[in-house]
């Protein structure tokens, strides 16, 4: 059930309440309202405490009621060394909307420095310094390392609902606690509190806002509305209309004309105190066809090597970044949307802990308005990294140049905030959470939202169930966006003695084990264990849950990022979910991260009715619409990563971009043929091989049916492998990967193998050394996989030319730890020859690098052709039990046999199976009912 249906329901509670009431009821001044309920304020110069228990509690005198330091009153309480005290007071009854604030200053620092309420049977604290970092559910960080050091900081507590959250009930709280834990820490920790409040009734109370339409203007699709708002603790608004078409309005009256389509109108009313109330009706102007199309992409920043000296900014401006994909992101949408992953602010302090802060200028929000993004999402690990003021600073360029925003603010209810677009009288919601929190690797202060702290909005089911629904009564349609799940894991060390593999990761990299601040990676850490980063490509299983919850709470979409690189899309409930789109515009220098796509999904009022994607590589930082194989990879690595997870990609005949396939009972299979006679060779002892046999018709290999050969198919084993280099045929599809920094080497138009290019390195004989081209970033490889090396060469005076594979421990520098031939070096002149080699990866290796090499000849000048380099990662051989047959849509791309009998070929009848999706009415489930 949409809008339409939902806001009849509500017609007649609106129709009453803007009947009785004028546009704003309230008391007639602030000061008649009450500030709270004081629980504690210590002004009777004493206070009867008692031990929380003897084993917390090691110093028990180690505390007193103070007038030397108070907050804006006489008296406090000041603890010092190891000292957990305990207050009861008179019950006080809690409700999901109670707030509590207290006055803390922190003096120095200890280990833990918090204030606790008690039942008598459950308990919640909240930290708010301290080097340790208590993790179970009880204890709330949110607050943890804000304040400077002495300094009075008022901190406002979701006790009500933060309680509620924990144990299930509403409590009626009989004691607090205050906290100065300081075991073994060698300065010892002081902590001040003060003027403790049940602050509830002063909380600034949401505006209730309901439009009325006038029925005497309902004339050629012209309308007058009026915003009727009930406010108890402000007396004056601001309005701000949206009708659907693109067009707004302010003021609590206004009018207008409308195209011919069916509009959802929205009214957002703001009071003093920055709350805002949203409504919204269904305008019905005509028959419904109102179709939208909405482009994602994922991690944009620009910031760090992109504004260096002599880099991309400052040489070519910060548009330069967008410019080659345009047509297919900006310029191909009514809606772009990205996840801005940097603040844009020259002010704030720089995040006192974090381990890697950026940000961009201010000004460098014209490369967002050039792009064509219209929605960014803020909450995510990086839009804190200047603090404050530097969040704030963010919010306003975004705001000054009208790119909507959702995910972060100056305060936990500013983060959980969606923010709205319209077009073609289709009203979106759109809202970012975020689940890295710092916690991890304590990097104080934390980078979510509290009561009274500015952060993102935390992807816990606590908001996420509050935000969600809530933005869905306004909206056709609600798009989530999160910011979750693994950014980095490392490769394992193998034990040379057992051959088992341990674990790689330093006890600093260990989350939730570390306990003292100084004992979370320090810089050096990190910096040697960088070079041993991998990146999932797939979400684990919390993170599923999580974006399983966001669509059980009424997301209608679900796009996600932060693991930098892509992962594969589901079908859950009827609504796809993104697990990953990877970076967009990113600096990153890591093999894995360059791959990347634009996610098109058209939507009406029913839902989602199509869905596909534009492959992207990003090329020297800059992203760059992929064609031919390259594109074909992309596409291929999708639907393997998708199909884990039950969703079927369908690439379209030109290989160019793919849909994700809404209705599987809408894809069409073609089948073709792949045959042909597959020479053995021999290798170790008396096995003979194959060279790999590439799969080059259309389709994706489904099926191996039968085996010609003299020998019975038993005899035989086969396995498949897949592409690794992606880069081996030297073709321009939209990115290189080769580094060409010579004028000696360059990529050859005039002489190819197949295809339209080839790389050429040319030697004249009174050169110094042998000229390389090697890829300047190392893919990641398997240790436990074997691989084989295959090219074609084409050499005239040659000298030594030849192309290899070097194995490395890490990512970037050291020296190879192996370095494999794909051929014996070749000299003089030859016609293009194609060389093979099988392979196995050393024990340690983790990453590869393809060079080429050509030395100089002893006289004129000489040249070498490299093409169709391929290096094939396999699979496990498996027996040939026919028919052999493979999930698809898949990335494989070659085949291999073995066998120990003396045979000189196998004759392969394989089957490709292409799919296609056939004209269907159908759409994802409609946007749920939200009533």
């Amino acid at each position: 059930m949409g809008i339409r249906t939902r806001l009849m329901a509500c017609i007649g509670v609106a129709a009453v309440l803007l009947t009785l009431v004028p546009a704003v009821v309230r008391p007639a001044s602030h000061d008649e309202w009450s500030r709270g309920v004081m629980i504690e304020d210590f002004e009777d110069g004493e206070v009867t405490l008692y031990s929380y228990s003897a084993e917390q509690d090691k110093d028990p005198d180690a505390w007193e009621v103070t007038d030397e330091l108070a907050y804006e009153s006489v008296y406090s309480l000041v603890l010092w060394g190891n000292t957990w005290k305990a207050e009861d007071i008179e019950p006080r009854q809690v409700t999901r909307s109670t707030v509590w604030q207290v006055a803390v200053y922190i003096h120095s620092v200890g280990e833990i420095q918090a204030f606790g309420l008690s039942d008598g049977t459950n308990e919640l604290f909240y930290t708010f310094a301290g080097t340790q970092l208590p993790t179970s559910s009880e204890w709330r960080l949110v607050y943890q390392g804000v304040a400077p050091l002495e300094e009075w900081r008022l901190y406002l507590l979701p006790v009500g609902d933060d309680w509620y959250e924990t144990y299930g009930y509403e409590p009626e709280i009989t004691s607090i606690y205050y906290i100065n834990d300081d075991d073994d820490n060698p300065v010892d920790g002081i902590t001040f509190f003060d003027e403790v409040w049940d602050v509830t009734e002063d909380q600034p109370i949401e505006p209730l806002v309901r439009i009325r339409r006038d029925p005497q203007s309902m004339l050629d699709s012209f309308y007058s509305f009026h915003a009727g708002v009930l406010d108890p603790d402000s007396p004056h608004h601001s309005f701000f209309w949206e009708f659907g078409d693109g067009d707004t309005a302010s003021g609590a009256w206004t009018s207008h004309s409308f195209p011919p389509l069916p509009h959802t109108v929205g009214v957002a009313a703001t009071d003093e105190s920055d709350r805002v109330g949203h409504h919204a009706v269904l305008v019905d102007c005509g028959p419904d066809t109102g179709e939208v199309t909405v482009n994602f992409v994922g991690d944009v920043m620009m910031a760090r090597r992109y504004e260096q000296q002599g880099g991309i900014i400052p040489t070519y401006g910060v548009e330069y970044i967008f410019q080659f994909t345009l047509d297919v992101f900006g310029n191909a949408a009514d809606v772009s949307v990205c996840n801005l992953e940097c603040p844009l602010t020259d002010e704030g302090e720089p995040h006192p802990t974090k381990q890697y802060i950026f940000r961009g200028k201010p000004k460098y929000v014209a490369g967002l308005e050039f792009a064509g993004i219209d929605v960014v999402a803020l909450g995510n690990n990086h839009i804190y990294d200047y603090l404050d003021r530097g969040l704030e600073e963010t919010t306003e360029v975004l705001d000054s140049v009208g790119i909507r925003h959702s995910g972060a603010g100056m305060d936990l209810y500013e983060s959980l905030q969606p923010t709205f677009f319209s077009h073609d009288g289709i009203r979106f919601a759109f809202l970012s959470f975020c689940d890295r929190t710092g916690i991890d690797y304590n990097e104080q202060p934390f980078f979510y939202a509290g009561y009274s702290k500015p952060g993102f909005g935390r992807s816990t089911h606590q908001y996420m169930a509050e935000a969600i629904p809530r933005a869905g009564e306004v909206a056709d349609f609600v798009v989530v966006q999160i910011h979750a799940g693994r950014e980095y894991q490392f490769v394992p060390e193998r034990d040379h003695a057992s051959g088992e593999r341990t674990p790689f990761w330093h006890p600093a990299f260990l989350p939730g084990m570390a306990k003292e601040l100084s004992d979370y990676r320090p810089m050096d850490a990190w910096t040697a264990y960088e070079n041993h980063v991998r990146f999932p490509s797939a979400p684990d299983s919390s993170v599923i849950e999580l974006k399983h919850m966001a669509v059980d709470l009424g997301a209608d979409l679900v796009i996600c990022h932060h693991p930098h690189v892509l992962q594969g899309f589901e079908i859950y409930e009827g609504k796809v979910i993104a697990h990953s789109l990877g970076n967009f515009a990113f600096d990153q220098e890591y093999f894995e991260t360059f791959p990347t796509l634009v996610l098109t999904f058209t939507i009406d009022r029913n839902g989602v009715r199509n869905s596909s994607f534009v492959p992207v590589f990003i090329d020297d930082y800059i992203p760059t619409p992929a064609t031919g194989s390259l594109a074909a990879n992309i596409i291929r690595r999708m639907a393997d990563l998708s199909r884990d997870l039950g969703a079927i990609i369908v690439a379209n005949e030109e290989l160019t971009g793919a849909a994700i396939a809404l209705d599987t009972t809408a894809i069409a299979e073609s089948h073709s043929p792949a045959e042909g006679a597959v020479p053995l060779f021999p290798a170790v002892a008396d096995t003979l091989v194959s060279h790999p046999w590439a799969l080059t018709g259309a389709g994706d290999l489904s099926s191996i049916d039968s085996l010609e050969t003299l020998i019975p198919a038993a005899d035989l084993e086969l396995r498949v492998g897949k592409e690794v280099v992606w880069f081996g045929d030297f073709e321009l599809e939209g990115a290189t990967i080769w580094h060409l920094n010579s004028e000696d080497e360059w990529l050859d138009s005039t002489v190819s193998h197949h295809g339209l290019r080839s790389l050429v390195l040319r030697r004249p004989w009174d050169a110094g050394d042998n000229v390389i081209t090697y890829m300047e970033s190392r893919p990641p490889i398997d240790s436990d996989r074997e691989y084989t090396l295959s090219g074609w060469l084409k050499t005239d005076n040659a000298s030594d030319a030849s192309y290899m594979a070097l194995f490395y421990r890490q990512r970037f520098g050291g020296d190879p730890i192996k370095i494999e031939l794909g051929c014996e070096p070749v000299t003089g002149t030859q016609e293009w020859t194609f060389y093979t080699r099988d392979l196995p990866a050393p024990e340690e290796a983790g990453w590869v690098n393809i060079l080429c090499s050509n030395d100089k000849p002893e006289a004129d000048t000489g040249y070498a052709w490299f093409d169709e380099l391929t290096f094939v990662e396999w699979s496990d051989w498996m027996p040939a039990d026919l028919p052999v047959e493979f999930d698809y849509p898949n990335n494989l791309t070659h085949v291999q046999f073995r066998t120990t009998t003396p045979i000189d070929s196998v004759y392969i009848d394989a089957t490709l199976t292409s799919l296609s999706l056939v004209e269907s009415e159908f759409a994802l489930s409609p946007p749920q009912s939200r009533e």
